[in-house]
């Protein structure tokens, strides 16, 4: 016998980290996003600093217009860290990114704003 109690079908990682904050701690928060800018432009940019696995430009849920803002993820949380410090700041389209902490703004925006242009269901 193990001697140790199963995990919960919830725990997550080996070290028993929720899913949802791993993928949050290798992710950054972009804003003052151009736009007119496209999602593979700013992939491109954020790829300078590591492999971007996903890049999100946020779209209101109620009107479809675009946010100024998204998320990229990376394969890891050194990675999204070495973006925050490396371009946050940097000028894109003759306007200054800000790159912070994904951690904070997924919360704050869970249930508000929705990812990718809006889809005609009728």
């Amino acid at each position: 016998m193990s001697g140790g109690a199963p995990l919960p079908l919830n725990a997550g990682g080996p070290d028993g980290a929720d899913p949802a904050t791993e993928k949050a701690m290798r992710s950054a928060f972009v804003g003052n996003i151009p736009f007119e800018s496209t999602e593979e432009q700013l992939r491109d940019v954020f790829n300078e600093v590591g492999i971007v696995i996903s890049f999100r430009i946020i779209y209101d849920k109620d009107t479809g217009q675009r946010r100024n803002y998204g998320f990229v993820e990376f394969r890891d949380a050194d990675t999204a860290a070495s973006a925050i410090r490396n371009l946050n700041g940097i000028e894109f389209m003759n306007r200054n990114l800000h790159v912070s902490k994904a951690v904070g703004h997924v919360k704050e925006q869970q249930g508000q704003m929705g990812g990718g242009p809006p889809t005609d269901n009728n």
